[in-house]
């Protein structure tokens, strides 16, 4: 009897265990995953986030650990996991629903619901009961909000019009009060505070300048002044931080304090790139070179009274006594590229030896570990990576991807645009051949995000990267089928209801209408680079401030070849007179903008 009793108790405590350790069985995106979804006939329950999530980590901790909620899932959907950064071609798809964003499919992979943030265990509950009941009555309905599919036919209106009304978007959302767009003050990207220091020089806008310099201020009150870094976001106004860092914020403000020194010389805006590169250097640096995602808010020995805010607040002794932030320590390919453009971006504004140091050794750690077969992967788990500290499933399948290759095309023009060397060239035609061969829809043009297997989509503002990449390299080379298929990616991407429904996220869009429709400047030196005089010329050019500048040493042929070096500034349709000494350069580029912004007025 007391035997029969020990394996009774023995028999509960086993299964209670199993039941306790029992997880959402997730599975990758892939075709598999769906396929079986509709052989089983299950509706599909999709989780998309990242590690710097701090909603996500509740959700995994919380509602995706309930007991009855784990059992549902396994037992009634197929669940599939993304994480939005690994793969941003599917990350951009639910964007609209971030983060976490949950959405379900009937088993034919149509959108029935989508989901922002997270739910309680009940209330979870009870909407996987009404999935499970709709779709066994066949009442589920497609839903009107599911992510846009690619245009069925390109937009033929002319690109000004596109133009305007990103702008109408992007300038209807800032709040001139605080110098920001919306509530929460969020980090991710410098296009779209860029396009207003490019349009005050393009266009003479003076109030889009004041507003570039008003929210580049507002970064400076996100840094962190004893680790460095800047924070994430903010709420309500700029330095009421939340207690989070992550890369695509840190390569933001690179490229934002960079613009507005150039801009105003003003001591700050050096100090802010110095507070952002030691915090990359101290913080966040791999072992090959490469930077981590993100600082997590995320502090294991933090007592509850104390928050992540308070923990921010502390001096370097004082945090290190609480434990440091766990660190996201994915190497992402798209992420590191606008990194480096942030820090050449740096130099170039600078001219500090640091910045070009760093930027050195991420673009050579991107080239021989990113690169397969003339592509580069978007991730790849290094000796560093914890796969067991995952929120989300780990997806390594190599997959071909837009992102990374429009931003590592830009990255590639930068160090040309620096350096002359014809090598950032070939890496460039590289990036090009991948995306017109490889990406590209060969009937309507544009890109597809990648070469999924369902309903294919075009990314809005990857195209426009795109865009921007191939335009610029069409024109230093002379490939006009690249100008085109520049044009094609923003016809093809841009429709109006698609812009509309992204709203003020159209930053990189704005900056390539307004690229396409003002049109390049470019710096062509006429003589031989080892040519001393030719070399002035050249390191006087990249002095210039003009941010749609092309400086490039120009092969025999197109310009005269005189008895000394020669500057020839030139658009589309006007050139400026030979200039032979680098000290003539900054009046006549002067007066070259002044008629480029007088026809842009008129």
């Amino acid at each position: 009897m007391k035997q029969l009793l020990i394996v009774v108790i023995f028999s509960v405590l086993t299964s209670y265990s199993y039941a306790a350790d029992e997880k959402i069985h997730w599975r990758e995106w892939n075709k598999a995953s769906f396929d079986d979804a509709k052989k089983q006939n299950k509706p599909i329950l999709i989780n998309v986030g990242h590690e710097g999530c701090g909603a996500c980590r509740w959700m995994k901790g919380n509602t995706f650990a309930e007991p009855d909620i784990v059992s549902t899932v396994n037992k009634h959907f197929m669940a599939i996991q993304v994480d939005s950064i690994i793969r941003p071609d599917i990350g951009e798809r639910y964007s609209d629903w971030a983060w976490p964003a949950i959405a379900f499919n009937t088993p034919n992979g149509d959108q029935v619901l989508a989901l922002r943030g997270t739910r309680r265990a009940d209330t979870f509950a009870e909407i996987l009961d009404g999935i499970i009941e709709g779709h066994a009555n066949g009442t589920l309905k497609p839903d009107d909000l599911a992510p846009y599919s690619a245009p069925e036919q390109p937009r033929t209106s002319p690109l000004t019009e596109i133009r305007d009304q990103v702008r109408e978007q992007i300038e209807w959302t800032y709040d001139d009060e605080i110098g920001a767009w919306g509530n929460s003050k969020v980090i991710e990207g410098s296009a779209r505070t860029l396009q207003f220091a490019w349009r005050a020089h393009w266009q003479g806008d003076e109030q889009a300048g004041n507003r570039f310099e008003q929210t580049a201020r507002g970064y400076l009150k996100q840094l962190d002044p004893e680790w460095g870094g800047i924070y994430y976001s903010s709420v309500g106004r700029w330095g009421n931080v939340v207690g989070e860092k992550r890369l695509e914020s840190q390569a933001a403000a690179l490229d934002i304090f960079a613009e507005a020194y150039k801009l105003t010389e003003n001591k700050e805006f050096k100090e802010g790139l110095d507070n952002v590169h030691r915090y990359l250097l101290d913080h966040m640096l791999s072992e090959e070179g490469l930077f981590f995602a993100s600082h997590q808010p995320n502090i294991p020995g933090l007592p509850e009274e104390l928050s992540i805010r308070d923990y921010y607040q502390l001096d370097d002794k004082q945090r290190r006594k609480y434990g440091l932030p766990s660190i996201d320590k994915s190497l992402f390919t798209d992420l590191n590229a606008r990194t480096v453009i942030g820090l050449l971006n740096a130099y170039e504004s600078t001219k500090d030896p640091a910045f070009l140091e760093t930027a050195q050794k991420a673009t050579k750690a991107l080239l021989t570990s990113r690169k397969k077969k003339g592509v580069f992967i978007q991730f790849s788990p290094t000796d560093e990576f914890e796969f067991e500290t995952r929120l989300h499933v780990v997806q390594n399948d190599n997959a071909v991807l837009l992102r990374p290759h429009a931003y590592l095309g830009l990255m590639f023009l930068e160090w040309h645009r620096l350096t002359a060397n014809d090598r950032w060239l070939a890496e460039a035609q590289g990036v090009s051949n991948v995306l017109l061969n490889q990406l590209q829809d060969p009937e309507l043009g544009g890109f597809y995000g990648s070469k999924d297997f369902i309903k294919p989509r075009k990314p809005l503002e990857d195209n426009a990267v795109a865009a921007r990449f191939l335009y610029n390299f069409g024109v230093i080379t002379k490939q006009d089928d690249l100008k085109l298929a520049s044009e094609k990616a923003i016809r093809a991407s841009a429709a109006p209801r698609i812009v509309s429904r992204e709203g003020r996220i159209t930053g990189n869009l704005a900056l390539a209408t307004e690229l396409l429709t003002s049109g390049y400047v470019e710096f062509s030196i006429v003589g031989d680079a080892k040519d001393g005089a030719a070399k002035a010329l050249f390191d006087a050019s990249k002095e210039i401030y003009e941010p749609r500048g092309l400086v490039h040493y120009e092969k025999p042929g197109r310009y005269p070849k005189g008895d000394k070096p020669a500057l020839y500034i030139c658009n589309e349709t006007a050139c400026s007179v030979p200039i032979y000494e680098a000290s003539n350069i900054p009046a006549q580029a002067k007066k070259f903008a002044a008629v480029l912004v007088e026809n842009q007025q008129s």
